[in-house]
């Protein structure tokens, strides 16, 4: 464990995330004290988490918003805050998909997975509602559920890598799901078909 503060922690954190991105502007204005300070921490610190990560992002941002009211602020380090707003809501909306799908039922489950291949079917019951996957496991015919289950038992539920596939995933199907419910017909109360586009 390093010595450092939780600030310096931060900032050496927040370095590592940005690194590349920052414009030499930021350097300039620092000097060269304050950034040899800087890229030490930066060297004592270790990679964030994606979580560790998405609070640095969060906390910088709010930081420069406070900045941008103050006072006016170039139109580089502002592009820089948006990419940054952008990313987060992205992340957060991914993050909802994937609580979303544990609240989903063994219709709507069925629906996602329909047509899907065993390695996807096993990513989406692997993070659903337990009962909710072993319902829908057991309507598969025999073969094609025990290839569902090898595909589980191979799965590292840990992997990032995962985590995003089964998100990029959800995101086009369900909009795919919504899309198809919006053109199915529906009966009026007199009996007549109508069409909902």
């Amino acid at each position: 464990m390093n010595n450092l503060s939780s600030r310096q922690n931060r900032a050496g954190s927040l370095l590592r995330i940005l690194g590349e991105h920052l414009p030499p502007e930021v350097y300039k204005h620092l000097g060269p004290e304050v950034t040899g300070k800087l890229l030490e921490t930066f060297h004592k610190t270790g990679k964030p988490d994606s979580k560790e990560e998405r609070e640095i992002l969060s906390s910088f941002l709010n930081s420069l918003s406070k900045i941008q009211k103050e006072e006016s602020i170039d139109p580089e380090s502002l592009n820089l805050i948006r990419e940054l707003e952008a990313l987060l809501k992205e992340e957060k909306e991914e993050r909802d998909l994937l609580q979303e799908l544990k609240t989903k039922n063994s219709e709507e489950i069925s629906k996602i997975v329909s047509s899907e291949k065993p390695d996807m079917i096993a990513l989406v019951l692997c993070f659903g509602d337990p009962d909710v996957a072993a319902d829908v496991l057991n309507d598969f015919p025999e073969m094609i559920k025990e290839e569902i289950l090898i595909q589980i038992h191979d799965l590292d539920l840990s992997s990032e890598y995962e985590k995003n596939r089964l998100e990029r995933f959800l995101k086009f199907k369900l909009e795919a799901i919504a899309l198809e419910e919006k053109s199915l017909p529906i009966h009026n109360p007199k009996g007549k078909k109508r069409l909902i586009f």
